[in-house]
């Protein structure tokens, strides 16, 4: 059983979590928190959880924190000074408390009093400070509080039911690893809307988290066997560090110029890497020992470098050529790629990718977005991209899923005038509408998507939604769940997150 820590909505992070591991796996216990029923856990493709801890103690409801917060003190009193008191290396501890109603110098008491009593038998630990009941993200990352038995975090939460769930964390959000890929890349543009990588991994997880549904996955056209999901890949990975799928290296390939523009990049090989792009994690097993990560499954990975990664593959089809085996990987698409960081999360996820946009510079943008990332992340990318209408444009097959960020209109810093905000609604939604019916015919029933849609927000908070929401199922489409929105304090124009699936 592990906890995650939930990110700031926690709804959406709990839907990317219900999604990755199953409703039934996930269960919210506080605005903070949920618990996963699982074998094993990973954190690094995961954008809305921001820490997580393998669950070692549930105890009893308290009517009181303070109470609680006492139960909790007690059990690690005595649990860590029996499990550490025979140490002859020096522990660091942290100690964060989640829900509960009490000052942060009584969770660091339970610390100063373990390390006295450590002391008393030769045992030396170090207390991380804090100010604060729980440690930041940054804190927890750079004292590496889940690398190994040396350093630990335990984290105490309260439940809904007033019960108290002790856990050791395993992992947290790389912030740093995230600043870079968001501030880091070579081109961004701020006009065009900057996708944070966070929400793109929520969403990719969102969309292909349905691809584990057994009555929902499409077969690609060129074969009867259905695609895994990279959420079922997640689920058999071991807990702990791992080799991503996209481990290895890639050269770029020679830039082609046609109507529409394409562009592919030609695998090639780099050495394994200690962290995961989004996490760092402690000590993994071999790669040599690591199973496939589809073991099992109708649809097998394969082993496609000496450092023992694996790459999820679909059944080989078509005419043979290069081209076409570069895309026989499980592919993404993004129909409205911009700078590329749908397409961008997706390749560190293992997936080919697949970008079109009407701008010719945004294409340019995400291809030098991509070289960027597959030389400063040692990554291996499979890329096409493409200057392309999402109203009019025919895409290549196959698709796997399909995320984006559709048209979002003009920015607001205030809410618009009622003339004004009927204009952009039924622009936003004429633009969007198209693209659904254009898209619809090219996909195989079944196949998932999520696309984030422009909701505006007035001065009292209500929000307006674009029409076609109301009119999915005439375009072709089923709601998956309940549309999710994501939006800043006081953000007029906010992203309306929407989960589809091609109707048969």
């Amino acid at each position: 059983m592990f906890i995650a820590l939930l990110g700031r909505q926690p709804e959406i992070s709990v839907a990317e979590l219900s999604a990755v591991y199953g409703d039934k796996a996930v269960r919210q216990i506080s605005p903070e928190a949920a618990l996963v029923d699982s074998r094993s856990f990973t954190i690094a493709d995961l954008g809305g959880t921001t820490k997580y801890g393998e669950v070692v103690a549930e105890l009893p409801s308290h009517p009181k924190d303070q109470a609680a917060l006492q139960s909790a003190s007690k059990y690690i009193l005595d649990h860590y000074y029996k499990k550490w008191r025979h140490n002859e290396h020096k522990t660091t501890l942290g100690i964060s408390a989640y829900g509960l109603k009490v000052s942060a110098s009584d969770v660091q008491k339970i610390g100063l009093q373990l390390k006295r009593f450590l002391k008393k038998d030769g045992a030396s630990l170090r207390l991380v400070p804090t100010t604060a009941l729980a440690l930041s993200t940054a804190q927890t990352l750079h004292n590496h509080l889940f690398s190994n038995e040396r350093k630990v975090e335990l984290i105490i939460a309260k439940t809904n039911d007033r019960r108290i769930v002790i856990a050791e964390c395993r992992g947290v959000q790389n912030i740093d690893a995230y600043t870079k890929r968001d501030h880091g890349r070579p081109k961004r543009d701020a006009f065009v809307g900057m996708l944070p990588p966070k929400l793109a991994q929520i969403m990719i997880n969102l969309a292909v988290g349905l691809l584990s549904r057994p009555h929902s996955l499409p077969s690609p056209p060129s074969s009867s066997t259905p695609l895994p999901s990279y959420a079922s890949l997640c689920r058999s990975l071991p807990s702990g560090p791992v080799s991503s799928p996209h481990e290895a290296g890639a050269s770029w390939g020679p830039r082609t110029r046609s109507a529409p523009t394409s562009r592919k990049l030609e695998v090639g090989a780099a050495p394994p890497r200690a962290t995961r792009a989004g996490v760092v994690v402690d000590g993994a097993a071999k790669p040599s020992e690591r199973p496939s990560p589809t073991e099992g499954s109708a649809f097998p990975a394969e082993r496609t470098q000496d450092d023992g990664s694996w790459r999820v593959r679909v059944p080989e089809g078509g005419d043979g050529s290069e081209e076409e085996r570069a895309f026989n990987l499980a592919t993404l698409l993004d129909p409205f790629c911009g700078t590329g960081v749908v397409l961008q999360e997706a390749a560190l996820m293992g997936f080919s990718v697949y970008g079109t946009d009407l701008s010719e510079k945004m294409i340019d943008y995400s291809e030098k977005n991509l070289q960027w990332l597959q030389e400063s992340h040692n990554t291996q990318v499979t890329s096409r991209l493409e200057v392309a209408d999402a109203m009019k444009h025919n895409w290549s097959q196959p698709i796997s899923a399909v995320v984006c960020e559709t048209y979002l209109g003009q920015p607001f810093s205030a809410p618009p005038s009622p003339a004004k905000l009927k204009e952009v609604v039924g622009n936003c939604n004429h633009i969007i509408s198209t693209f659904l019916k254009n898209i619809h015919p090219q996909l195989t029933p079944g196949t998932p998507l999520c696309i984030a849609v422009p909701a505006w927000r007035d001065k009292t908070g209500r929000l307006t939604h674009l029409p076609l929401i109301n009119t999915l199922a005439n375009l072709g489409y089923t709601l998956h769940r309940t549309p999710l929105v994501y939006a800043r304090e006081n953000q007029v124009v906010a992203r309306e997150i929407l989960v589809l699936r091609v109707k048969p």
